[in-house]
């Protein structure tokens, strides 16, 4: 169900934070959904690949993640556990 919030920052431009310098890219691949209930993603958000580092699920709309809860990576970018999709 959309909430109130989640529209709000749904119509809410998105700027990817800047990834310059940190050896961290942004995966090129659209994200339809995150997660087992299908939670909507802004237009824009996508997985940070950090060199060294897998995620356990393969994709956001494979991750079984529900939590709610990212972690911070070297503070400059939050993302999921599971999947690396940005939530910062």
């Amino acid at each position: 169900m959309l909430t109130a919030a989640i529209l709000d920052e749904l119509a809410a431009p998105y700027e990817r934070p800047d990834l310059s310098g940190t050896g961290m890219t942004f995966r090129h691949t659209r994200v339809a959904y995150h997660g087992p209930r299908h939670e909507p993603v802004h237009p824009g958000r996508a997985v940070v690949e950090i060199p060294r580092r897998s995620w356990p699920a393969a994709r956001p709309e494979a991750c079984a993640d529900d939590s709610g809860r990212g972690a911070w990576i070297n503070d400059h970018v939050l993302v999921c556990r599971g999947c690396g999709l940005d939530c910062t």
